[in-house]
């Protein structure tokens, strides 16, 4: 009996024992986060606005994680591509994804497309697009009043857009609405087409970002309005806002997600270190020259930020026709 007894004391010491040592490294492993390079997932092809920022965060982000951020594209849907190669990823804080909107608020009620919205998590967003509405330098309108009073007129104005959907096509039809006048939007692949198409007459307007900056400064191309809620330092321009039409959107984020099951100290402590880097002088001056605003959502709130945005784009999706059916 004594000899039972004496057995079950050491099964039972050797199964804690056991126990223990399993959490060790799983311990060892979130102490020492991060401990070799991070994986930062860009969902557009090199050189555009999103590709520089970006690739500007990666240079200054290892002052203060101690390891290289290395910069990789994985392309396609709006960003759909990017996210669905983050969230097949393991989830340990090393595949970090930048992603705006679409992939959440947009891209799910308009295509069948594999990927689960809530299969990540989002991180700290960092920046937002400096979008704005253009024309050609040598446009009759100089004012947005003066677009405005032209389209009540002439109605069904063409202007350009990247896509069914995407953000500068909901944005335009946002200002549509609240200017109430009808306009038509025309999609393109690319910026590079868009602002053929503008300079070329065959639109008379575009929603555009950082891209048609160096046309604005040589003149050939005005900027209306912008799509943020405060000036952007770069664009002497105007905001919608202050020029009297309140949007149902605005510029949208660009942000950092994990995989959803990534562990709450690791989410913390990229949270903290990249807003560090947001405010680094080298990071801000980086930015400066790309023309893209620095702002900061925190962990806490960037969930209720994609919920709103995801509750306006469906309302304006669905006043387009553009919903897939069932929704």
């Amino acid at each position: 009996m004594k000899k039972e007894k004496i057995l079950k004391m050491f099964v039972g010491a050797a199964l804690f024992l056991n126990l223990f040592s399993a959490f060790i490294p799983f311990a060892h492993a979130e102490e020492a986060y991060p401990s070799r390079p991070i994986m930062s997932v860009i969902p557009y092809p090199p050189g555009g606005a999103t590709d520089l920022a970006v690739r500007a965060l990666g240079m200054v982000a290892p002052k203060y994680f101690g390891q290289p951020w290395v910069p990789i594209n994985k392309v396609g849907s709006m960003g759909v591509v990017a996210a669905n190669f983050t969230a097949q990823e393991k989830p340990d804080g090393y595949t970090v994804a930048h992603l705006a909107p679409p992939p959440f608020c947009t891209i799910p009620f308009v295509f069948d497309v594999a990927f689960d919205p809530s299969s990540l998590k989002p991180v700290i967003g960092w920046t937002e697009y400096p979008f704005f509405m253009a024309v050609k330098g040598d446009a009759p309108w100089k004012t947005l009043d003066e677009f405005v009073n032209y389209v009540r007129s002439n109605p069904g104005l063409k202007y350009s857009h990247s896509g069914p959907g995407a953000f500068p096509h909901l944005a335009m039809e946002s200002f549509g609405k609240a200017a109430k006048i009808k306009i038509t939007g025309v999609p393109f692949k690319g910026d590079a087409d868009q602002t053929t198409a503008l300079l070329g007459g065959h639109v008379k307007a575009s929603c555009a970002t950082s891209g048609l900056k160096p046309l604005v400064e040589a003149g050939k191309v005005r900027i209306l309005g912008m799509f943020t809620k405060e000036r952007v330092k770069g664009y002497r321009a105007p905001t919608f806002k202050e020029q009297g039409f309140e949007l149902e959107l605005y510029s949208p984020f660009v942000g950092a997600f994990v995989h959803k099951d990534t562990p709450e100290p690791i989410v913390k402590k990229l949270h903290d270190h990249l807003q560090k880097t947001m405010v680094d002088p080298e990071f801000i001056a980086a930015m400066d020259n790309i023309a893209m605003p620095i702002s900061y959502i925190r962990t806490q709130d960037f969930q209720e930020r994609i919920k709103k945005e995801t509750e306006t784009s469906f309302v304006l999706l669905k006043e387009l026709g553009l919903l897939k059916k069932g929704k």
